[in-house]
């Protein structure tokens, strides 16, 4: 890792070392090619989400980011100002990104952490929108993850929970909105188009 980059481990991980078990629908260091190259950006409309959601000086959190294709869109919406915390449970994605951001020049706004498949590990109230990008079928238990996603937001931050719909069903996809709207978010509006699936919400003031 360069040193000009913070770094952190939840706590769990930091317990269990590199060993921990991951489940076979995450996608493994090995695609990271096809995961971030500009054609699959244009398709899954990351440029338009950031333009659309972020503004400058937001805290942006980038749940199970991979090898991080939303960076660069993500850090020109918030700009100097602002600051991304990549989070991952594959060590080797977040060393990939970690050489993204060194020549990108951007050291200064982004934060990588490693996590643990069953804890993110992150501080409360942290956020002002959260991404959750074609991950959230990924976790072992997803309702567990959403409620973690939503810890992170700090009142009235936003969550954009967004899925492939070509490996998450609309149903499935509709289970997660039914828990977020029962745990204090509040859905502002949905879409389901021939790539993705996605929900936008507000965490609700308790």
């Amino acid at each position: 890792m360069n040193a000009s980059i913070v770094f952190t481990v939840a706590s769990e991980r930091t317990a269990a070392g590199d060993t921990v078990a991951m489940n076979g629908r995450v996608c493994p260091e090995s695609v990271a090619p096809w995961l971030d190259n500009p054609v699959r950006r244009w398709v899954t409309g990351s440029r338009r989400l950031a333009r659309r959601y972020l503004s400058p000086g937001m805290t942006v959190l980038d749940v199970g980011c991979g090898p991080a294709p939303m960076l660069v869109d993500i850090v020109r919406a918030i700009g100097p100002g602002g600051r991304l915390i990549c989070v991952d449970i594959q060590r080797g994605m977040l060393e990939r990104v970690a050489r993204k951001v060194v020549r990108l020049g951007v050291c200064d706004r982004v934060r990588l952490h490693l996590s643990h498949p069953d804890d993110l590990g992150l501080e409360p109230g942290l956020v002002d929108v959260a991404i959750a990008f074609w991950m959230v079928h990924e976790a072992p238990d997803p309702h567990r993850l959403l409620g973690q996603i939503r810890d992170t937001l700090k009142p009235a931050g936003r969550f954009l929970m967004i899925e492939p719909a070509m490996h998450v069903s609309k149903q499935v996809f509709n289970d997660g909105i039914a828990w977020n709207q029962s745990h204090g978010m509040m859905m502002e509006h949905g879409a389901h188009g021939w790539m993705n699936r996605m929900a936008c919400f507000t965490k609700c003031d308790v």
